[in-house]
């Protein structure tokens, strides 16, 4: 919850590539809730593994603080060691 508040006090910059990111990540999350099916979560959770680490490169590029990627990488890390247990149903 505290890296959750941090990241929300970080002022990100106006960039039109992070919001695309963003809104793909928004889609991505919501399609593993959707998902019907096995299969389809196991996509769409590589997916947004994927997105998240375009997106952890891009902050790189513009600059954001280390702390706010490091939750970032943090967030793929999870994903990655609770990929099974979001993908049962």
């Amino acid at each position: 919850m505290v890296p959750r508040l941090r990241s929300l006090e970080c002022e990100l910059p106006q960039d039109e590539d992070l919001s695309l990111i963003h809104e793909r990540l928004r889609e991505a999350a919501q399609l593993i809730l959707k998902a019907e099916d096995e299969p389809a979560r196991r996509l769409h959770i590589e997916r947004l593994k994927k997105d998240i680490c375009i997106y952890r490169d891009k902050l790189y590029v513009h600059g954001i603080a280390t702390e706010i990627v490091e939750n970032v990488e943090r967030l793929a890390a999870l994903l990655t060691k609770y990929k099974r247990v979001l993908i049962v149903e």
